[in-house]
This record gives structure tokens, C-alpha cells and sequence, in this order.
């Protein structure tokens, strides 16, 4: 069956991102919901699940990523911990792919932590508004429900929020540069007058004074 073309949003966002595992997840949680849930994160009892396939290197830094993204999800995701953890034996493949999706978000939350204490927040915002997003779209592709249509609604407005923040953030950080850089070409402004303004006298001052500290006579 052919998916149906996505749906124009308003304030001309998508809503549907990536959803295929997080529909897959729903359907592994529905499917295994008899079924008692794992522990996940960096405490989970088998802990990350490596490619015995890839080399040592490549093992080393697939669970080190895994690791990282189940911590991630554990401090400000834990609505995704149960479903990643079932997807993770019910379908490998889509599995990973979460993964490398959701280690995206590690760096650039690392990368924004080192930045700014605000912009690290203003992006955590932005993951679970997203993530929200994301999830909500991925229910109703499984099951039609008028309660979740309700819910997507407020996530897309919540998400809009995110978003505005995250650019009012920007415009506020080109307005600063901007002012440093107008303060600067002041400063350089007032250098070049002053060099402009200088007389024959101020340049032969500038002379003699060189001569006598020079130990010369003018």
C-alpha cells in the first residue's frame, strides 16, 4: 500500500519527520504488551547491543553512540524508553536507525550545552516538542483516534512554541554580534579621524621624540 502524501502544516512545519520506527515501536509495544518491559538506558542489565559484524572500532563507538542515546532518552525522552526497548527485538534494523536519528540530538545537545546554559534548554524544548510531534503523528498512523488528533493539535502548537523560541534565540544572538560590531567600527572610525586629523607638526613631534629616545639629538 502506497502512503498517502503528507499534509501541509501550518506556520509551514511538517509534522511527520521520521515516524516509521516510532509506528514500528507502537506496534512492537501493542504486539508485546503482555509481555514485561526491560530495564534501558545505562543501567539496563545486557546493556547496548553491538554488530559482532563490525569491526572492534566500529563496536566501540556503535555502543558508546547507543549508550549515550538510551541516557538521552532516559533524562528527557522516558515516554520512548519501553517502545525503543521492544523495537530493539522486534526489529533490529529500525532499531538503529532510531539510534543514529536520535544521536543527532546528543551532539547537538552537547554542542548547545558547551554554547549557552539557555540554549541547551531552549533545544531540550525543541526535542520533546518534536519528539511529541513525532509520536503522536506515528499513533494515528497506526490507529485513528479523535483524542489523539486533539492531542497532535496542541503538540503542533507546542512545537510552533519550540520552534519561535529557538529562532528568537538566534535574533537575539545576531542582535548582539551586531552590537559589538557597531561598537567596533565606532572605535575604528575614531582611530581613522584621529590618524586623518593629524598635522606636519603632531608627525615631526612623533619624530623627535624618536630621535631622543634613540639617544640622538633632534
Amino acid at each position: 500500500m502506497k502512503a498517502s502524501p503528507s499534509r501541509r502544516v501550518p506556520y509551514g512545519f511538517v509534522v511527520i519527520r521520521r515516524a516509521t520506527w516510532l509506528s514500528l515501536m507502537l506496534v512492537a509495544t501493542t504486539v508485546t504488551a503482555i509481555e514485561p518491559t526491560k530495564s534501558i538506558g545505562p543501567l539496563a542489565a545486557n546493556g547496548p547491543q553491538l554488530d559482532r559484524t563490525l569491526p572492534t572500532d566500529a563496536n566501540q563507538l556503535a555502543g558508546e553512540s547507543e549508550a549515550a542515546v538510551l541516557l538521552l532518552v532516559q533524562s528527557h525522552l522516558p515516554q520512548l524508553a519501553g517502545m525503543l526497548d521492544r523495537l530493539r527485538d522486534a526489529n533490529p534494523r529500525q532499531y538503529e536507525r532510531a539510534i543514529r536519528d536520535l544521536s543527532r540530538w546528543v551532539k547537538r545537545l552537547e554542542s548547545a550545552k558547551k554554547r549557552d546554559s539557555k540554549l541547551h534548554g531552549i533545544e531540550v524544548d525543541l526535542l520533546k516538542a518534536e519528539t511529541n510531534v513525532d509520536l503522536l503523528s506515528a499513533k494515528l498512523k497506526v490507529r485513528d483516534d479523535a483524542s489523539d488528533r486533539n492531542l497532535l493539535r496542541d503538540a503542533v502548537d507546542q512545537l510552533h512554541q519550540a520552534k519561535t523560541a529557538r529562532v528568537r534565540y538566534d535574533v537575539q544572538l545576531a542582535a548582539d554580534r551586531l552590537d559589538r560590531a557597531k561598537q567596533q567600527l565606532q572605535s575604528a572610525n575614531q582611530k581613522l579621524k584621529m590618524l586623518e586629523d593629524s598635522t606636519e607638526a603632531d608627525r615631526q613631534h612623533a619624530y623627535v621624540g624618536l630621535l631622543r629616545k634613540s639617544g640622538r639629538r633632534p
